[in-house]
């Protein structure tokens, strides 16, 4: 077995990792959302897919992922970072992790956060409102991270120009 399917078959398992939790994410936030008692828990359970599977997945991606176009330089494969359709997938993915770890955490955090004093205090008019906003902003950002990584998945299939 050559080196270069060593590598993409690296890289095609760390997608799959990667893609399941992404997609996930929003199941799992809405169940929380129907059954207030257990949003602290749907927290939990994002981050432990988070720490599990997302981010070996992802790091799997990015290192397979740049071993194979380092390969591509200096083998019959031709130099892969001049494809045009690799280019767009850096730049996808740089814009989508960048969201995932500044923004999109931070409304993660907020929402433990919140799912915490919910369940101590109880959840009042005001705290629901706050719950409701953040749950609003996790869900079109996170599909909006779920979508780019499935973009980079066609482009990287594809590979349209």
């Amino acid at each position: 077995m050559s080196i270069w399917l060593l590598l993409k078959a690296t890289h095609v398992v760390g997608a799959i990792m990667l893609m399941g939790p992404a997609f996930g994410y929003g199941i799992i936030a809405a169940m929380g959302q129907r059954q207030p008692q257990h949003r602290g828990f749907a927290n939990t359970v994002v981050g432990v897919l988070d720490k599990r599977m997302f981010k070996p997945g992802l790091a799997l991606v990015i290192a397979s992922g740049l071993l194979m176009g380092i390969l591509s330089l200096t083998s019959e494969y031709g130099n892969v970072f001049a494809e045009g359709w690799l280019i767009v997938s850096i730049i996808i993915t740089a814009l989508a992790l960048g969201y995932s770890h500044t923004v999109h955490r931070g409304n993660q955090r907020r929402i433990g956060e919140l799912a915490r004093q919910a369940a101590g205090d109880g959840a009042d008019a005001a705290l629901e409102e706050q719950i409701v906003a953040v749950r609003r902003r996790l869900k079109i950002g996170g599909k909006a991270i779920a979508y780019s990584y499935g973009v980079v998945a066609a482009l990287m299939v594809l590979k349209p120009f």
